[in-house]
Protein backbone atom coordinates (compact mmCIF):
# COMPACT_ATOMS: atom_id res chain seq x y z
CA UNK A 1 0.00 0.00 0.00
CA UNK A 2 1.64 3.67 -0.95
CA UNK A 3 2.30 5.93 1.75
CA UNK A 4 -0.39 7.83 0.10
CA UNK A 5 -3.26 5.41 1.20
CA UNK A 6 -2.04 4.56 4.91
CA UNK A 7 -3.62 7.61 6.14
CA UNK A 8 -7.08 7.23 5.19
CA UNK A 9 -6.71 3.33 5.83
CA UNK A 10 -6.07 3.60 9.41
CA UNK A 11 -8.53 6.67 9.97
CA UNK A 12 -10.87 4.22 7.71
CA UNK A 13 -10.31 1.24 10.56
CA UNK A 14 -10.34 3.60 13.45
CA UNK A 15 -13.83 5.03 12.70
CA UNK A 16 -15.17 1.52 12.44
CA UNK A 17 -13.82 0.50 15.59
CA UNK A 18 -15.76 3.27 17.31
CA UNK A 19 -19.21 1.99 15.95
CA UNK A 20 -18.08 -1.37 17.01
CA UNK A 21 -17.32 0.13 20.50
CA UNK A 22 -21.20 1.75 20.51
CA UNK A 23 -22.14 -2.03 19.01
CA UNK A 24 -23.53 -0.28 16.27
CA UNK A 25 -23.17 -2.61 12.85
CA UNK A 26 -22.70 -0.06 9.68
CA UNK A 27 -23.67 -2.91 7.15
CA UNK A 28 -27.56 -1.68 7.34
CA UNK A 29 -27.34 2.24 6.78
CA UNK A 30 -23.72 2.69 5.50
CA UNK A 31 -22.67 3.11 1.83
CA UNK A 32 -18.93 1.95 1.53
CA UNK A 33 -16.63 2.91 -0.98
CA UNK A 34 -13.70 1.58 -0.94
CA UNK A 35 -12.35 2.60 -3.58
CA UNK A 36 -12.50 5.97 -2.34
CA UNK A 37 -11.88 5.71 1.19
CA UNK A 38 -11.95 9.55 1.48
CA UNK A 39 -15.56 10.02 0.35
CA UNK A 40 -16.59 6.40 2.96
CA UNK A 41 -14.51 8.39 5.84
CA UNK A 42 -16.64 11.80 5.26
CA UNK A 43 -19.89 9.45 5.54
CA UNK A 44 -18.37 7.93 8.59
CA UNK A 45 -17.64 10.96 10.30
CA UNK A 46 -20.44 12.64 9.87
CA UNK A 47 -22.66 9.14 10.51
CA UNK A 48 -20.48 8.85 13.95
CA UNK A 49 -20.78 12.91 14.75
CA UNK A 50 -24.32 12.42 14.38
CA UNK A 51 -24.95 9.21 16.77
CA UNK A 52 -23.13 11.30 19.30
CA UNK A 53 -24.74 14.73 19.05
CA UNK A 54 -27.75 12.75 19.04
CA UNK A 55 -27.21 11.14 22.47
CA UNK A 56 -25.68 13.83 23.82
CA UNK A 57 -29.00 15.89 23.46
CA UNK A 58 -31.18 12.73 25.11
CA UNK A 59 -31.85 10.84 21.59
CA UNK A 60 -34.45 14.33 21.00
CA UNK A 61 -35.65 14.88 16.93
CA UNK A 62 -36.70 18.12 17.98
CA UNK A 63 -33.13 19.20 19.35
CA UNK A 64 -31.26 17.87 16.08
CA UNK A 65 -33.87 19.61 14.43
CA UNK A 66 -32.67 23.07 16.49
CA UNK A 67 -28.98 22.13 15.68
CA UNK A 68 -30.12 22.31 11.75
CA UNK A 69 -29.31 18.49 11.22
CA UNK A 70 -32.95 17.33 10.80
CA UNK A 71 -32.10 14.35 8.75
CA UNK A 72 -30.35 11.51 9.80
CA UNK A 73 -26.95 10.58 7.56
CA UNK A 74 -27.98 7.03 6.54
CA UNK A 75 -28.67 5.02 3.63
CA UNK A 76 -30.91 4.14 1.54
CA UNK A 77 -32.21 7.60 2.37
CA UNK A 78 -35.72 7.03 1.84
CA UNK A 79 -38.25 10.02 3.71
CA UNK A 80 -37.59 12.01 6.49
CA UNK A 81 -39.84 10.26 8.73
CA UNK A 82 -38.39 6.73 7.93
CA UNK A 83 -35.04 8.10 7.97
CA UNK A 84 -35.57 8.53 11.48
CA UNK A 85 -37.83 5.47 12.55
CA UNK A 86 -34.93 2.97 10.71
CA UNK A 87 -32.13 5.14 12.28
CA UNK A 88 -33.97 4.71 15.70
CA UNK A 89 -34.25 0.77 15.04
CA UNK A 90 -30.69 0.87 14.13
CA UNK A 91 -29.11 2.34 17.18
CA UNK A 92 -32.07 -0.31 19.30
CA UNK A 93 -29.94 -3.47 17.14
CA UNK A 94 -33.33 -3.91 15.16
CA UNK A 95 -33.27 -5.29 11.39
CA UNK A 96 -33.85 -2.48 9.07
CA UNK A 97 -34.98 -5.18 6.58
CA UNK A 98 -37.39 -7.96 7.16
CA UNK A 99 -40.09 -10.02 4.91
CA UNK A 100 -42.47 -8.85 4.44
CA UNK A 101 -44.45 -11.88 5.85
CA UNK A 102 -42.78 -10.73 9.66
CA UNK A 103 -43.68 -7.14 8.74
CA UNK A 104 -47.45 -8.09 8.15
CA UNK A 105 -47.32 -10.78 11.18
CA UNK A 106 -48.28 -13.21 8.91
CA UNK A 107 -47.29 -17.13 9.42
CA UNK A 108 -46.38 -19.63 7.06
CA UNK A 109 -48.82 -21.70 5.21
CA UNK A 110 -49.91 -24.61 7.03
CA UNK A 111 -50.81 -26.49 3.61
CA UNK A 112 -49.18 -26.76 0.53
CA UNK A 113 -50.62 -24.48 -2.29
CA UNK A 114 -51.58 -27.28 -5.01
CA UNK A 115 -53.34 -29.26 -1.79
CA UNK A 116 -55.82 -26.64 -1.54
CA UNK A 117 -59.42 -26.86 -1.93
CA UNK A 118 -60.54 -22.98 -3.84
CA UNK A 119 -62.21 -22.10 -1.04
CA UNK A 120 -58.97 -22.55 0.97
CA UNK A 121 -56.89 -20.88 -0.92
CA UNK A 122 -59.58 -17.84 -1.37
CA UNK A 123 -59.57 -17.56 2.61
CA UNK A 124 -55.97 -17.47 2.71
CA UNK A 125 -55.29 -15.00 -0.19
CA UNK A 126 -58.17 -12.50 2.02
CA UNK A 127 -56.43 -13.37 5.18
CA UNK A 128 -53.10 -11.81 3.62
CA UNK A 129 -53.92 -8.94 1.77
CA UNK A 130 -56.31 -7.82 4.98
CA UNK A 131 -52.96 -8.00 7.22
CA UNK A 132 -50.90 -6.82 4.57
CA UNK A 133 -53.34 -3.47 4.04
CA UNK A 134 -53.51 -3.15 8.05
CA UNK A 135 -50.15 -2.64 8.09
CA UNK A 136 -50.18 0.33 5.05
CA UNK A 137 -49.43 -1.95 2.57
CA UNK A 138 -51.22 -2.06 -0.66
CA UNK A 139 -51.64 -5.30 -3.39
CA UNK A 140 -52.38 -4.81 -6.87
CA UNK A 141 -52.13 -7.40 -8.91
CA UNK A 142 -53.96 -9.13 -12.26
CA UNK A 143 -57.54 -11.34 -11.51
CA UNK A 144 -55.82 -14.38 -11.20
CA UNK A 145 -57.67 -17.42 -10.17
CA UNK A 146 -57.56 -17.75 -6.46
CA UNK A 147 -54.38 -20.89 -6.65
CA UNK A 148 -52.27 -18.58 -8.34
CA UNK A 149 -52.87 -15.23 -6.42
CA UNK A 150 -51.82 -16.80 -3.58
CA UNK A 151 -48.46 -18.22 -5.06
CA UNK A 152 -48.37 -14.39 -6.01
CA UNK A 153 -48.98 -13.19 -2.93
CA UNK A 154 -46.45 -15.74 -0.84
CA UNK A 155 -43.30 -14.97 -3.47
CA UNK A 156 -43.88 -11.47 -2.36
CA UNK A 157 -44.31 -12.02 1.06
CA UNK A 158 -41.20 -13.82 1.61
CA UNK A 159 -39.20 -11.15 -0.06
CA UNK A 160 -37.00 -8.96 1.90
CA UNK A 161 -37.76 -5.04 2.18
CA UNK A 162 -36.77 -2.09 3.76
CA UNK A 163 -39.23 -1.55 7.17
CA UNK A 164 -41.50 1.83 6.90
CA UNK A 165 -43.07 2.92 9.31
CA UNK A 166 -46.72 2.54 8.80
CA UNK A 167 -46.20 1.00 5.14
CA UNK A 168 -46.30 2.88 2.31
CA UNK A 169 -45.42 -0.40 -0.38
CA UNK A 170 -47.85 -1.12 -3.17
CA UNK A 171 -47.08 -4.98 -4.63
CA UNK A 172 -48.10 -5.45 -7.95
CA UNK A 173 -45.83 -8.79 -8.36
CA UNK A 174 -43.93 -7.24 -11.17
CA UNK A 175 -40.15 -7.48 -11.50
CA UNK A 176 -40.11 -7.03 -15.67
CA UNK A 177 -39.19 -10.74 -16.46
CA UNK A 178 -42.40 -11.89 -18.13
CA UNK A 179 -40.95 -15.31 -18.19
CA UNK A 180 -40.59 -15.92 -14.97
CA UNK A 181 -43.92 -14.43 -13.67
CA UNK A 182 -47.18 -16.13 -12.12
CA UNK A 183 -49.10 -12.81 -13.58
CA UNK A 184 -47.95 -13.77 -17.20
CA UNK A 185 -51.16 -15.58 -18.57
CA UNK A 186 -53.38 -12.58 -17.58
CA UNK A 187 -51.23 -9.80 -18.01
CA UNK A 188 -51.82 -8.13 -21.38
CA UNK A 189 -48.17 -6.68 -21.00
CA UNK A 190 -46.85 -10.32 -20.57
CA UNK A 191 -48.79 -11.84 -23.24
CA UNK A 192 -47.63 -9.03 -25.84
CA UNK A 193 -43.87 -9.17 -25.37
CA UNK A 194 -41.31 -12.00 -26.77
CA UNK A 195 -38.92 -13.32 -24.83
CA UNK A 196 -36.09 -15.87 -25.91
CA UNK A 197 -37.71 -18.55 -23.33
CA UNK A 198 -40.84 -18.22 -25.87
CA UNK A 199 -39.07 -19.07 -28.92
CA UNK A 200 -36.61 -21.71 -26.86
CA UNK A 201 -40.59 -23.35 -25.48
CA UNK A 202 -41.99 -23.14 -29.16
CA UNK A 203 -44.86 -20.70 -27.59
CA UNK A 204 -45.21 -18.72 -24.54
CA UNK A 205 -43.17 -20.01 -21.89
CA UNK A 206 -44.60 -20.83 -18.41
CA UNK A 207 -43.27 -21.16 -14.58
CA UNK A 208 -43.55 -24.88 -13.66
CA UNK A 209 -46.01 -24.05 -10.80
CA UNK A 210 -48.35 -22.38 -13.83
CA UNK A 211 -48.54 -25.71 -16.16
CA UNK A 212 -50.92 -27.44 -13.25
CA UNK A 213 -53.29 -24.72 -14.05
CA UNK A 214 -52.71 -23.34 -17.43
CA UNK A 215 -51.98 -24.73 -21.03
CA UNK A 216 -48.77 -23.10 -23.14
CA UNK A 217 -50.02 -21.03 -25.64
CA UNK A 218 -48.58 -20.11 -28.99
CA UNK A 219 -47.15 -16.74 -28.90
CA UNK A 220 -48.26 -15.27 -32.14
CA UNK A 221 -45.92 -15.05 -34.87
CA UNK A 222 -45.49 -10.85 -35.05
CA UNK A 223 -44.91 -10.93 -31.13
CA UNK A 224 -42.14 -13.39 -31.79
CA UNK A 225 -40.72 -11.03 -35.27
CA UNK A 226 -41.28 -8.18 -32.98
CA UNK A 227 -38.91 -9.41 -30.61
CA UNK A 228 -36.36 -10.82 -32.97
CA UNK A 229 -36.63 -7.11 -34.84
CA UNK A 230 -35.27 -5.95 -31.29
CA UNK A 231 -32.73 -8.22 -30.54
CA UNK A 232 -31.57 -7.13 -34.23
CA UNK A 233 -31.74 -3.44 -33.87
CA UNK A 234 -29.80 -3.90 -30.13
CA UNK A 235 -27.08 -6.18 -31.42
CA UNK A 236 -26.54 -3.42 -34.79
CA UNK A 237 -26.26 -1.04 -32.24
CA UNK A 238 -23.93 -3.08 -30.05
CA UNK A 239 -21.54 -3.04 -33.24
CA UNK A 240 -21.58 0.06 -34.03
CA UNK A 241 -20.22 1.17 -30.91
CA UNK A 242 -17.51 -2.01 -30.29
CA UNK A 243 -14.30 -0.41 -31.95
CA UNK A 244 -12.96 -3.81 -32.33
CA UNK A 245 -15.85 -4.10 -35.51
CA UNK A 246 -15.13 -0.49 -36.58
Amino acid sequence: MKNKEIAPYHKNQELKKQFAELGLDLEPVMQFSPMDLDLENRRLESLLDFVLTYRERGESQEAMELLDRPFPPIFPQISPDNDWYRFRLWLESEPLRLKLRDQAGLPPLEKAIPEMMEEEAKEAVEVSIKALQKNGIGVHLQELPPHILLMALCEMLDEESERIEGGGWMLDGCSGYCPGCLQRPWCDTGQSLGWTEDRQAGGMHLREELRHFVSMAPQPEQVLAEYERKLDEDMAGFRRQDPQDN
